[in-house]
């Protein structure tokens, strides 16, 4: 089966928060957040804990592990395509919710403008 492709959602005015997350970590850390979404990249909805977790609806968890803790809220898109919504360092138990809001507000802005762009 082929790979599914990633996406990595785009803020209207060029923003790519999830790169930017990505950069903003060391080395190590970054690779290891690559490995993991390479990983969804090749196995697709078949993937399944401990590497994803569903948050709610159609938003879920990618989940790495390096020095710290690292989280990566994306979704299913059509087309066999993932869109990477928004990266976080996780610090405690559950998810804040400013960080599910602020995937849930990419989400719901991506597809408006997909809408839109139809």
């Amino acid at each position: 089966m082929s790979d599914w492709e990633i996406e990595y959602y785009t803020t209207a005015s060029g923003r790519c928060p999830v790169q930017d997350y990505l950069d903003a970590q060391s080395a190590t850390d970054a690779a290891a957040v690559t490995a993991v979404i390479d990983l969804l990249a090749s196995t697709g909805l078949a993937l399944s804990a401990p590497h994803v977790r569903q948050v709610e609806g159609k938003l879920w968890e990618l989940r790495a592990k390096a020095r710290r803790l690292h989280r990566v809220f994306y979704f299913a898109a059509h087309g066999r395509r993932f869109v990477l919504l928004h990266g976080y360092t996780k610090q405690g138990q559950k998810a804040p919710k400013r960080e599910i809001q602020t995937a849930q507000q990419r989400l719901a802005d991506y597809e408006a403008r997909r809408e839109k762009g139809r």
